[in-house]
């Protein structure tokens, strides 16, 4: 799925793709992403191209800016070296541009994969969700962006002189 949007009650939400649920909602300044297959060599540029695409607005309703990419990474069964460098490069990518890359309802073997390839403490263990709401929370508790908190913050360095890829939780 390119993008999903809420739906549901005041009880209970889904987040579904938009183009097959015209009613869903989505959120101001954030794309929600899914890819139903592992990541690895052979998606690995078309999972990139279509990330950037959400990134720009191409999926979503409003005119807002993108500030937040979450991945439902539900629908990812693995991940191989390949998909890891992938998510890292995508990860550099998005910061550069000012939006912050975030995971949602990882399983335990993705996770533990992202774990030891550090991959996590890159993106920030705030942005390591257990559900698409959680992930959602979380940017709405957050008034700014990790990116504008870590570049407002000079002093901050994690020892490459680059403050830009310094993460807070």
């Amino acid at each position: 799925d390119y993008d999903n949007g809420e739906i549901g009650n005041d009880d209970e939400y889904y987040y579904r793709d938009i183009k097959r649920y015209p009613d869903a909602v989505q959120h101001k300044g954030v794309a929600i992403i899914r890819l139903d297959a592992p990541l690895f060599f052979a998606n690995s540029a078309y999972f990139k191209e279509v990330v950037h695409e959400a990134a720009k607005g191409k999926f979503h309703s409003h005119d807002e800016p993108i500030r937040f990419v979450i991945f439902d990474a539900s629908g990812l069964q693995d991940i191989d070296l390949s998909g890891i460098q992938t998510l890292n490069e995508l990860h550099q990518e998005l910061v550069a541009i000012g939006i912050q890359l975030g995971f949602a309802s990882a399983r335990f073997t993705v996770r533990n994969k992202l774990k030891k390839s550090k991959f996590v403490e890159k993106l920030g263990k705030g942005f390591m969700c257990m559900s698409i709401d959680h992930a959602i929370d979380s940017i709405k508790n957050r008034k700014r962006s990790l990116i504008e908190e870590v570049e407002d913050d000079k002093s901050v360095s994690n020892g490459s002189g680059n403050v830009k890829y310094r993460l807070l939780d």
